[in-house]
């Protein structure tokens, strides 16, 4: 009946291996890519949904090394802007312009305009930072052109917005306040709350900044209209909570108010302006450090001596004026200097030590000479260049002048009669190639779509024909496999556990007696390869097993010369004739056992694979030959029958290498998965022994699956590395140790 079965089952098997090459390889590599870009969306939105930075730029570094593993130049210009946006919000300016250069660089390498674009306008911001701001202004230029190029406004106008800061620092208000009128047009017609909220806010800082720099004239007197712009971006941004428009008006707001407080002639007002502008201070400290702009934290610290001086908190003041040495001493600026002394002198003067007010005093004023020298010699240095200039530039202009207007004059008429007429040919040409080319691609794409569409039905077919195929042929392999009932009467109460990796498996067991009922035979078989390779080997296996058993005679049965005459007949039956290292030999591990129920005796004999015996509680391994059933350069002549006296009580399990080999996780701090050692599979029989063989198959079940589970969120589930397979028997169960044998 088994040989029966065992002829069925290779015609299909066959046909299915051939299809199954066809298919496999391809759908491995899509499923490995698409489980790549899945954790690379994952760790893109970790990094920017996490408040801690050290995890945030944790994802961000690994979204960076996926992408490179992946050569994926998009994505690890992402992951690099990402990096930059986290160190460019803490203040870390030196860390932040390195990521966005490296992103520049690499996204103008590949071409991609969007990715460029992003980039100078990140450039752009980081120099603002340094107070670099020509070569700022010319990275927010290149930003502008470019998604001017794309054709998106919005961009462009989140361009102008970021551009006005760097005006402002440098002074030029009239096209900062141009560029925010822009921006407030644009987001008004855009119905853009958002972007109206931050133009507005940028707005009122830049009146607060022309306020600022020109405290003398009341022409440029803008606090009111600052403190207007600040507080309707105040009123917009309670119901949008933006934490970037939130930074601008923090900012604005608290010297707005204090320099409101201190024109106001009304004391009770003023001391609420005051109060008001405290408000502020804390959070405009933190993100004045986080700027990590000298100016900046400077004049955060200026206010705060004055508005705490002002409301006669000393500490406070104390604490404001230690800020501004500090500073100081880390610019050596003489403008700084300056303010740090007044600052010094002003609260020792509150404290009445009078002696150090002065002297700080003393040193503020000898500052403030070295200011004024320098801006007298830098207003007079520019003024003479610019007299220069004009005088070069007059000049050239009288001579050239007359012979420009007529030059221009010809060339007008020429050149825009020519443009006029080229252009209408260029533009007809591109509007015929154009509607031409669309024609054609879209009968291309069509075509293609409907080919797509056949090919991705014929491998949904094919697909569905292999796995029935194989599921059909896993339930002949195990039909031919000894059944739980003809286990147990060989054996009584057993352990069988048997896992393949695919459908089908390359692991079987077989179990056979003789008509006498004395001589018991069981055997677990490991053959090369798993999955439908593997099952064809097991069904020769067991077949030729069936095979050699039958023919011997009525006497002993030596367990060695089973497996020489397997060997024989396996070498036979694939046309073994020579070893070869070029290619896979196809080989069987097995271990063969023969119990003498008369003489309670073990005879067995091993191919490559181990027989364990638990003896007294104590486990013994028993080493097998170094020789598979096969062609092998190292083979013996024959396989060792070996011979020992069983005990009551003993219990012997046969198992496959699949079982060491599965891979997962020994606990949540692991990231590499390992193999389940040779130690832990006998660790968990040693626990396990004494146990009902029901219990036994459910506890190993369960580890094993356990072991490949993931124990934490950044390990992800192994698969089955191989075919697993044990067996086990206790000889108590089909020896009766008190009858005496007769023998």
């Amino acid at each position: 009946m088994r040989n029966l079965l065992s002829a069925i089952v290779l015609l299909p098997i066959t046909v299915i291996l051939a299809m199954v090459a066809s298919c496999a390889n391809n759908d491995e590599e899509l499923l490995a890519n698409q489980n790549d870009y899945l954790k690379l969306a994952d760790y893109h939105e970790q990094a920017l949904g996490s408040s801690n930075l050290d995890e945030a730029v944790s994802f961000a570094n690994k979204e960076l090394e996926l992408a490179r593993k992946l050569n994926s130049s998009s994505d690890e210009v992402k992951a690099l802007l990402v990096l930059y946006q986290l160190y460019y919000d803490h203040g870390l300016n030196e860390e932040s312009f390195s990521y966005a250069s490296e992103a520049s660089q690499i996204a103008g390498s590949i071409g991609d305009l969007r990715l460029a674009a992003q980039s100078y306008h990140a450039l752009g911001n980081v120099l603002c930072r340094f107070k670099n701001n020509p070569i700022a202004a010319k990275n927010f230029a290149q930003s502008f052109l470019t998604y001017f190029q794309l054709q998106d406004t919005g961009c462009v106008v989140d361009v102008w917005r970021d551009l006005v800061p760097a005006y402002s620092s440098a002074n030029i208000f009239d096209s900062a306040m141009m560029l925010c009128g822009r921006c407030i047009g644009f987001d008004t017609r855009m119905h853009n709350e958002r972007g109206l909220a931050e133009s507005m806010a940028q707005m009122g800082a830049t009146h607060l900044a022309v306020f600022r720099s020109n405290l003398v004239d009341p022409e440029y007197n803008r606090l009111d209209s600052a403190y207007l712009l600040l507080r309707r971006a105040e009123a917009m941004n309670r119901r949008l909570n933006n934490p970037k428009i939130r930074k601008i008006l923090c900012m604005g707001l608290m010297e707005t108010l204090y320099n409101l407080s201190v024109r106001e002639k009304d004391p009770r007002r003023s001391r609420e302006l005051a109060d008001s502008s405290m408000l502020y201070l804390p959070e405009a400290c933190v993100i004045a450090n986080n700027t990590g702009m000298a100016e900046v934290i400077h004049r955060v610290n200026i206010l705060g001596v004055k508005v705490h001086y002002a409301v006669g908190d000393m500490k406070a003041t104390k604490r404001f004026v230690d800020s501004l040495v500090l500073v100081a001493q880390k610019t050596k600026a003489y403008i700084d200097k300056e303010t740090a002394f007044r600052a010094q002198s002003l609260y020792c003067a509150y404290n009445n030590n009078f002696d150090s007010a002065f002297a700080y005093r003393v040193l503020a004023e000898k500052n403030r000479e070295v200011i004024n020298f320098s801006d007298k010699s830098f207003l007079l240095s520019i003024k003479l260049a610019q007299k220069q200039m004009d005088d070069e530039r007059r000049a050239a202009g009288h001579r050239e002048g007359a012979l420009r207007t007529e030059t221009e004059r010809q060339k007008n008429i020429i050149f825009y009669s020519v443009i006029g007429i080229v252009l209408m040919f260029v533009i007809g040409a591109v509007l015929f190639r154009s509607f031409r080319n669309t024609r054609r691609l879209n009968d291309k794409i069509k075509s293609i779509n409907e080919e797509m569409r056949v090919q991705s039905e014929d491998i949904r077919l094919k697909n569905e024909e292999i796995m029935d195929g194989i599921s059909y042929a896993s339930i002949i392999q195990f039909a031919a496999m000894p059944s739980a009932a003809e286990m147990r009467h060989m054996f009584g109460d057993n352990l069988v556990y048997i896992s393949a990796r695919n459908v089908v498996s390359g692991d079987f067991f077989w179990a056979s007696e003789d008509v006498s009922g004395r001589y018991k035979l069981l055997a677990v078989g490991d053959c090369t390869g798993h999955g439908v390779p593997g099952a064809l080997l097991s069904m020769l296996g067991m077949s030729i097993l069936d095979y050699t058993t039958r023919h011997f005679g009525s006497g002993e049965i030596s367990a060695g010369l089973v497996l020489d005459k397997m060997r024989d007949n396996f070498k036979r039956t694939l046309n073994q004739t020579s070893f070869s290292t070029d290619k896979t030999v196809d080989s069987i591990d097995v271990v063969l056992l023969v119990f003498d129920t008369h003489d309670k005796t073990l005879h067995y004999s091993a191919a490559f694979r181990p027989l364990l015996l638990f003896r007294y509680d104590e486990l013994m391994r028993m080493k097998a030959d170094s020789m598979p059933i096969g062609i092998y350069p190292r083979e013996k002549p024959h396989f060792t029958d070996n011979v020992m006296k069983l005990c009551k009580g003993d219990i012997i399990y046969l198992y496959s290498d699949g079982i060491t080999d599965q891979e997962g996780y020994e606990d949540a701090e692991t990231q590499t998965p390992k193999s389940y050692s040779t130690k832990m599979f006998f660790k968990l029989l040693k626990g396990i022994f004494k146990q009902p063989f029901a219990e036994q198959e459910q506890v190993i079940r369960e580890t094993l699956d356990a072991w490949r589970r993931p124990k934490s969120a950044t390990q992800v589930e192994c698969e089955k590395t191989d075919d697993a397979t044990i067996v086990g028997v206790a000889v108590n169960n089909f020896i009766n140790f008190d009858e005496v044998s007769n023998v």
